[in-house]
């Protein structure tokens, strides 16, 4: 990149190896360029002096900093907590990637049987850590000046999107236990943000040579920033990348022409009662990735919404895609704490503030719990909160940033 470049951030990852930092900006000019920046993850410890040194001495053998690569360790000033200015001296742990972060937290953790460290920074996304770290979020308007990027202060409209759809068409081969799905045709089109189809479809049929290269002509010529795509996450892409595999081919749709791969893989979990499924990420880097049938971020607010999430927490556009209302909450409180100078802790330990009986008489509003019979009825009555709290906030403007804030006058009532 020059300096001349001028334009807005349209994403942030870390490159496959996880040592830098690549951010794609979509320039002026109408293209999409990206910028590099050496990366390494930094660990903070907090504890008793006495212990945190021998925590270094331990760290630094050389098969634990060889293991974990270990760049350097530094003695910091730190705030722990949001509402106290009071600052901790802490142990600042450089590593070479965010490979070896969790790990590496887990040892630390074990090695003070659970007790003596609290450790913070290693449940936050390096993306948001980056960004927050220069005051920049997913949208900044930026010029790149002397090897980084600099916030400018003019707001300027942003270029339209260009988007496309992409469908990977499944067939089924065999019967019974030998039976398999496997990828027979690839359509792609350019579409509008809410993914209606623009023109014409392009299809390209795996039973005919070339069509793979085919495929990723026509991202190079179309290069779109935005991918829609039906089941990608789920099955599309799941399947396609073990067609791929099977016959050592590769695709790659993204602007660095890094082939398509995998993050993660698939999981089951259980919340309040129900059994939810985490699938892997397939991202095409340079271009946001979103997955139509499982995004409900997309379906309740649509692309607009999910661009104003990614600004006002500083996380990707296809992550804000992936999460729940709950966790892009979250994710907003960690970049007004890190913008705070304040640390995020992993595990979070403190419990909750005491409160008298006349505070939570005050507070606690009551609730209604509904423990329904074990039997078989008709006519059943579903009530669906997840669309009930976006009317709360339409109607009666009430939201986490509306409550307690410091524009009005608070009320003799208010929460806690």
């Amino acid at each position: 990149m020059n300096n001349n470049v001028v334009g807005w951030i349209l994403d942030a990852h870390l490159c496959s190896a996880q040592l830098e930092m690549v951010v794609w900006v979509a320039t002026e000019q109408n293209s999409v360029v990206s910028f590099r920046e050496p990366w390494h993850p930094v660990l903070h410890v907090s504890g008793r002096q006495d212990h945190l040194r021998n925590l270094v001495d331990w760290l630094w053998l050389p098969e634990i900093r060889l293991r974990y690569g270990l760049r350097a360790y530094a003695f910091e000033m730190k705030r722990p907590e949001l509402g106290s200015h009071d600052t901790e001296r802490m142990l600042a742990i450089t590593l070479e990637s965010c490979a070896t972060l969790r790990s590496l937290a887990e040892h630390i953790d074990a090695r003070g049987e659970h007790v003596r460290f609290t450790l913070y920074s290693v449940d936050v996304r390096p993306e948001q850590q980056y960004l927050t770290s220069k005051r920049l979020t997913i949208g900044s308007f930026v010029r790149f000046q002397d090897n980084q990027l600099v916030l400018l202060e003019e707001n300027r409209q942003r270029r339209e999107w260009r988007c496309c759809r992409i469908e990977v068409v499944l067939q089924q081969l065999g019967h019974g236990a030998t039976s398999c799905r496997q990828p027979s045709e690839i359509r792609v089109a350019q579409c509008d943000t809410l993914g209606k189809v623009i023109g014409d479809e392009s299809v390209f049929a795996f039973n005919q040579v070339g069509q793979i290269r085919g495929l990723e002509q026509w991202f190079q010529e179309v290069d779109p920033d935005l991918v829609l795509s039906i089941r990608g996450n789920t099955e599309a892409f799941p399947h396609l990348m073990s067609y791929l595999e099977a016959r050592r081919l590769s695709l790659c749709l993204g602007r660095n022409k890094t082939p398509l791969r995998q993050i993660g893989r698939t999981r089951i979990l259980s919340s309040y009662g129900q059994v939810l499924r985490s699938d892997p990420q397939f991202p095409l880097e340079g271009r946001i990735h979103i997955d139509l049938s499982s995004s409900f971020m997309f379906r309740e607010g649509g692309l607009d919404g999910l661009y104003e999430l990614a600004c006002v927490s500083a996380t990707r556009i296809s992550d804000a895609a992936r999460k729940s209302p709950g966790s892009v909450i979250s994710a907003i409180q960690y970049r007004v704490a890190m913008e705070d100078g304040v640390l995020v802790p992993w595990k979070k330990t403190r419990p909750e503030d005491t409160k008298s009986a006349w505070d939570l008489l005050q507070s606690d509003r009551g609730g209604l719990y509904l423990d329904s019979r074990p039997g078989v009825y008709a006519n059943v009555i579903e009530l669906d909160y997840a669309s009930l709290f976006p009317s709360i906030i339409a109607t009666r403007n009430i939201s986490p940033e509306t409550l307690n804030c410091s524009c009005c006058q608070p009320a003799q009532n208010c929460v806690p």
